[in-house]
């Protein structure tokens, strides 16, 4: 059982031992931090990664809803459950209201492992649902970059941007894309945005050797799989290269290989922590996503094939999605769906190719996104996110998250759009039975 990271905000010597003992007994492996004081609260934020957070109502000098204040500020979704004395409904009340998930009595402790259980849980969910919108708002503008030719540069800083951006984990992250020379001996920096910049410009100017001891990137590259460093200052594959990423505050890594369309590596997308961690599965599979993205954008720009042969490489990639995309003309008749669209809708390709995409939406839904459209269409926005319900070729409605980007010709002119969509119908349930 993994460890669960926990901050204990309480100044009782007896209450901490009282907690402890709960969670023992409610099966919960946890490493405990206990603070006291504002300061002690706000640096050890700062330090770690956490799981979760409990903290008594009130302490000498410090209270839950100051807490509550510093964790908001950091803009990281750490369930937070207040436990403390016997207080009065209004003030359970207003904690809830500043963004506490829960309030448990110390003479109910009772309730505090099924309220950490039910808390993990939601937080989970709220970190998946915005993982899922982060992933495909990205994945859409990084496919209209590719489509409009942007420089490589361009595409890849965006790439390691989005992927920053994703709530992967409670800490931020950096991000490097490492591509392999010609020679195929080493590994140039292809983006870095947020590095420190002397560790960003030490690769530029002294690019990573591909031997061992030189770090994840390297290592995944040999390997051609995923590397991974819970704890680089104990790690062998960053023998030689340890002090460079130490005195950046680097602690961890893990590098995922970027292959070619013919499966040579391409380089490598890497991503740093400044706290020893590994990925979960959901990380590894969202940045190897982004990985297919990144091959197809560096291909491109390595190659001078005709048109044609672009559209097949992104058609390639969208056969390989499992996220729902198409690209529709201004008109409304789609151009391209990749099956994972298809299937969703009921309908071929071929099918859809004689369907205007408004044809598709319930009636009730259609004014609202066709207003949406045309906003895109005169240029008022360049992108969009809605829920709505579509008819399925076999009569049946279902609901879908779409998110819309529009491209743009290289005179600036509107050009086709790109729609990325995903089935909630079945969330869309779940939450019209809760409602009753």
């Amino acid at each position: 059982m993994t460890k669960l990271r926990l901050l204990l905000a309480e100044d009782s010597d007896d209450d901490v031992l009282l907690v402890t003992d709960v969670l023992r007994r409610h099966g919960m492996d946890c490493a405990i931090t206990r603070v006291m004081t504002a300061k002690d609260f706000r640096r050890a934020l700062e330090a770690e990664d956490w799981d979760l957070i409990l903290c008594d109502y009130s302490m000498p000098g410090f209270d839950a809803l100051e807490a509550l204040e510093i964790t908001r500020a950091t803009g990281r979704d750490i369930p937070f459950i207040i436990v403390s004395g016997t207080v009065g409904e209004d003030v359970a009340v207003e904690t809830l209201k500043h963004g506490a998930d829960d309030y448990i009595l110390k003479h109910n402790l009772t309730r505090l492992g099924p309220a950490i259980e039910h808390a993990l849980r939601d937080a989970e969910e709220r970190r998946q649902h915005r993982l899922l919108e982060a992933f495909t708002t990205g994945q859409g503008e990084v496919l209209e970059q590719i489509l409009e030719d942007r420089p490589l540069n361009e595409i890849l800083a965006h790439v390691a941007r989005r992927i920053e951006a994703l709530p992967l984990s409670a800490s931020r992250p950096l991000c490097s894309i490492l591509l392999v020379n010609a020679e195929g001996t080493h590994l140039e920096m292809g983006s870095g945005p947020s590095l420190p910049e002397t560790f960003r410009r030490l690769i530029e100017e002294k690019p990573i050797p591909l031997k061992k001891g030189m770090g994840t990137s390297s290592a995944a590259v040999l390997g051609r799989q995923t590397a991974v460093s819970d704890d680089i200052a104990t790690d062998p594959e960053w023998e030689n290269v340890r002090h460079l990423v130490a005195e950046h505050g680097l602690r961890s890594s893990w590098a995922v290989p970027v292959f070619s369309s013919d499966d040579a590596v391409l380089g490598t997308i890497a991503v740093y922590h400044s706290t020893p961690r590994s990925p979960d599965d959901n990380e590894l599979t969202w940045v190897e996503a982004a990985g297919k993205l990144v091959a197809l954008a560096v291909e491109r720009n390595r190659t001078a094939r005709s048109l044609k042969d672009h559209q097949d490489r992104i058609r390639a990639t969208f056969a390989a999605a499992g996220t729902g995309i198409a690209i529709i003309k201004p008109t409304g008749a789609y151009v391209l769906a990749n099956p994972a669209y298809c299937s969703m809708l009921g309908y071929t390709e071929h099918e859809l190719r004689k369907i205007d995409v408004a044809t598709l939406i319930h009636p009730d839904d259609r004014g609202a996104f066709i207003s949406r459209i045309e906003e895109l269409l005169r240029g008022d926005k360049n992108h969009f996110t809605q829920e709505k319900r579509c008819l399925r070729k076999n009569g049946t409605v279902m609901w879908v998250r779409v998110s819309i980007s529009v491209t743009h010709n290289a005179d600036g002119k509107t050009g086709d759009l790109i729609a990325v969509a995903e089935d909630i119908t079945e969330r869309k349930s779940t939450e019209e039975k809760l409602r009753y």
